[in-house]
């Protein structure tokens, strides 16, 4: 999905990312005037500071956690589909986890 904004990560700041951590902290970004249109919430591409592709996340440029990883695939859409199949594996998994329903 090439049409969501980019975020490009500061020089040796996608080793956490890279290794599976959700979050970006808004000082790990490279910050371009464009990212300032972003509306909070919506889905952006993720790049390491060399251009590798790190996945997909919610931005938030006002937050100390200013992008939440949701898929490390940099193609996946975000869409109604993405949520229920989440919701769908979550639901699934409590369901292993816990003898009664919360």
């Amino acid at each position: 999905m090439t049409d969501l904004p980019l975020i490009r990560l500061q020089p040796g700041r996608d080793k956490r990312v890279a290794a599976g951590h959700p979050w970006i902290f808004s000082n790990e970004i490279a910050m371009t005037p464009e990212l300032r249109e972003v509306p909070l919430g919506a889905p952006v591409r993720v790049e390491a500071a060399s251009g590798k592709a790190l996945g997909v996340g919610g931005f938030n440029r006002h937050a100390l956690i200013a992008v939440r990883m949701l898929d490390r695939s940099p193609d996946a859409a975000i869409d109604t589909a993405f949520l229920r199949r989440r919701l769908a594996a979550a639901l699934a998994l409590r369901d292993t986890l816990f003898d009664r329903p919360f």
